[in-house]
């Protein structure tokens, strides 16, 4: 059974990937203010789109540096790897 913190490891190098960490803060935080919003309304709310693309922004930004990292690997190859 894997720890919980290996989901935040990155799975190529295992080191902490700060886009997952950040994106799992902010679910957090989003859902506490869900909860906060339906306690104070007494109503069923949903999580705004726009709150969740902030969330999925920070993966995104990380994953597009490791895709174009791996890219410039491929295009100029570092000499005795």
């Amino acid at each position: 059974m894997a720890k919980v913190s290996d989901i935040f490891r990155d799975d190529t190098t295992g080191q902490l990937s700060l886009g997952r960490i950040s994106a799992a803060i902010i679910l957090v935080y989003l859902l506490g203010c869900t909860g906060h919003l339906m306690i104070t309304t007494k109503t069923l709310t949903d999580i705004p789109a726009n709150w969740l693309l902030a969330m999925l922004a920070f993966y995104g930004i990380n994953k597009t540096s490791s895709t174009v990292k791996e890219i410039n690997n491929v295009v100029n190859p570092v000499v005795g790897e």
